[in-house]
């Protein structure tokens, strides 16, 4: 019986709220996400002797989910900022990575003109050819994805370890 109603709630809920069920359950934490930035920055030669930078790059419908990630990378002593779309050109220059909230993706390309790291939370995006690293949840666990054209294009390597570790696409 006590199954059976939270199957019922559950259902309600994913007719209710179908779009925030499913991509919260389908995206690594925030606080976890910044924990494993800041280990995979250490593997990218680039970056791993200087104190990063990091520009999010949101919309109003992902502002509060940046904000949630803004603390949790505060918190791990990175400077970060935050931008929406429109602005990104202008402030870009400033930065050494630039994260790239839910469906903003497409604003990516600029990050290979400039020569900075695009990272985000949605795997899909570097199997596309859209972003260069993104962490992402395979068997319960979190997983590194690596576009290796992308970060070459941004002017970035990884490691052989970290590549060990990560899901790797050309």
């Amino acid at each position: 019986m006590k199954s059976r109603i939270i199957y019922i709630l559950y259902c309600l809920v994913m007719v209710i709220y179908p779009h925030e069920s499913t991509s919260q359950s389908a995206q690594v934490p925030y606080h976890i996400q910044a924990a494993f930035w800041g280990k995979i920055f250490k593997h990218i030669p680039q970056l791993d002797d200087k104190r990063v930078k990091i520009l999010i790059v949101y919309d109003t419908k992902s502002e509060t989910k940046k904000t949630t990630l803004m603390e949790n990378i505060k918190s791990l002593g990175f400077e970060v900022n935050a931008v929406k779309p429109d602005q990104l050109v202008r402030e870009i220059t400033g930065y050494d990575v630039v994260y790239f909230m839910e469906e903003l993706q497409k604003y990516a390309t600029l990050c290979r003109e400039k020569h900075k790291l695009s990272i985000c939370g949605t795997p899909e995006y570097v199997e596309t050819g859209a972003i260069s690293i993104a962490l992402g949840i395979e068997n319960d666990k979190p997983r590194i994805s690596i576009n290796i054209k992308l970060l070459q294009a941004e002017g970035k390597d990884v490691t052989v370890e970290l590549l060990k570790i990560s899901q790797v696409f050309r």
